[in-house]
């Protein structure tokens, strides 16, 4: 055999190799669809829409995908200048495996602007819609739910870190692109105190949250911790759009006992 006859068979088993990786890994995929999203026997495809108060009186308007007999709720925080509509596909793909969901517009955003808009918060503003996960947690137990998993996104993971380590009700939290400080709303203490099951998602074209999301994740006590980065998934609820994150919370969520 000559090394042209031997390159060519080099290239036909690379070529092989990734043709089999690809053809696994949609298979995988394949798979957890299957289990997750078409196993849906047990799920009451309830959505409800309202709004609840806080406790310093600000309206919070919020969409709850309901199932029977669920251990877990779990809470959805959108991005800023975004609304609960970026967590449509999230909470349906959830309440189908069998938790009960509640997304909601974080004060002065979506439907939620009835005291007044986000672009007129202050730093404190913003870091006071700890009080609007705080309802929503209210909002769950009032519906018997006490296991609560927080996903928050960009400056919403930031406040359901700051939250989450301080309710013992808060059971698990995900955050997707969060920064050490975003607009004021910094959690650079939170993470050194967090002793809770955390993942912890990332993007490197999304620089400042790769960077500093990696400190955020190093700075966890839990040994329940995960870190998932991708190479061009964008900033917080894009990386849903454009990677299966979502399949990935689930399967993290799963796997770590939290159904």
């Amino acid at each position: 055999m000559n090394k042209k006859h031997v390159i060519i068979l080099l290239l036909i088993l690379i070529i092989g190799c990734v043709q089999t990786k690809q053809y696994f890994q949609a298979k995988e995929k394949e798979l957890k669809e299957e289990f997750y999203i078409q196993n849906n026997m047990s799920v009451n495809n309830s959505i409800s829409k309202g709004e609840f108060l806080t406790e310093d009186n600000k309206t919070i308007a919020y969409s709850y995908y309901e199932s029977q007999n669920t251990k877990f709720g779990i809470i959805l925080l959108h991005m800023l200048d975004r609304t609960r509509q970026d967590f449509n596909d999230l909470a349906k793909l959830f309440q189908t495996a069998g938790y009960s969901v509640l997304a909601i517009d974080s004060r002065g955003h979506g439907e939620s602007t009835k005291n007044w808009r986000w672009r007129a918060f202050s730093e404190r503003d913003l870091r006071m819609m700890t009080l609007d996960v705080k309802g929503a947690v209210k909002f769950l137990q009032l519906k018997d739910i006490n296991n609560t998993i927080l996903i928050g996104a960009s400056i919403s993971a930031n406040t359901a870190l700051n939250y989450g380590i301080t309710d013992n009700a808060v059971k698990a939290i995900v955050l997707m692109s969060p920064g050490l400080d975003y607009r004021g709303v910094k959690v650079e203490e939170s993470a050194s105190q967090n002793n809770k099951p955390t993942l912890v998602i990332a993007s490197e074209d999304d620089l400042y949250a790769w960077t500093t999301s990696q400190q955020i994740f190093d700075r966890a006590k839990n040994k329940i911790k995960d870190y998932k980065y991708y190479k061009q998934a964008g900033h917080g609820t894009d990386i849903l759009s454009k990677e299966r994150a979502d399949l990935y919370i689930l399967d993290w969520l799963v796997r770590n006992g939290f159904r």
